[in-house]
């Protein structure tokens, strides 16, 4: 066992991940170099982003700065777990073709409707599964948080294999997300962001 390894700061971790390809770009307008994560969804944030999941409320979308607020282990390992492509996977699933998914161009309201229809309304994701970040005591207790998916349904053990390789480091295998793709996990195709 590699002792490095185990004693990397989740600081440092978290530096290391934001600088990914797939997380180097804010997950809901695609501006380069977040600074800001919500720790809910274990996705990355700009700016702009992140003041707008603060006003849809932490029921929803918690938040944390990246090298200024302190961070668990825990969190840091949900971050690694998801991230910006599994992220999107999810929650933009079922877009409609020609939606204009908003960029780091567009106006305050544009980029606030799409982060309020994707997280707020779950507009666009997979009815019958939950977010990848509802944990198995979330599913147990029926508190879900962003996802409330009926009972009997797909659950969080459709995410296992891509959250075990991305906990292991093989993110090439659970999250290919360099050239800028949204990457499916439900199919055989991927589809192009247009961010």
């Amino acid at each position: 066992m590699d002792r490095r390894k185990n004693n990397v700061n989740p600081e440092s971790k978290l530096r290391e991940l934001s600088k990914q390809d797939c997380n180097s770009k804010c997950a809901d307008c695609g501006a380069a170099k977040p600074r800001y994560a919500s720790i809910t969804l274990g996705i990355f944030l700009c700016n702009r982003c992140y003041g707008i999941h603060r006003s849809i409320g932490a029921h929803i979308t918690r938040t944390k700065c990246i090298g200024l607020d302190n961070w668990s282990t825990h969190e840091v390992n949900l971050m690694t777990s998801v991230g910006n492509a599994v992220a999107s996977a999810y929650w933009e699933k079922n877009v409609p073709n020609g939606y204009s998914i908003p960029t780091s161009d567009s106006p305050d309201a544009v980029v606030e409707k799409w982060i309020r229809d994707k997280y707020e309304k779950k507009l666009f994701c997979p009815p019958h599964l939950p977010p990848p970040h509802v944990t198995k005591q979330q599913q147990n207790s029926h508190h879900l948080g962003a996802g409330n998916p009926s009972r009997g349904q797909v659950l969080n053990d459709d995410w296992t294999p891509f959250i075990s390789a991305n906990l292991a480091g093989d993110f090439s295998a659970s999250n290919p997300c360099s050239n800028a793709e949204v990457w499916d996990p439900f199919g055989d195709n991927v589809t192009h962001s247009n961010r």
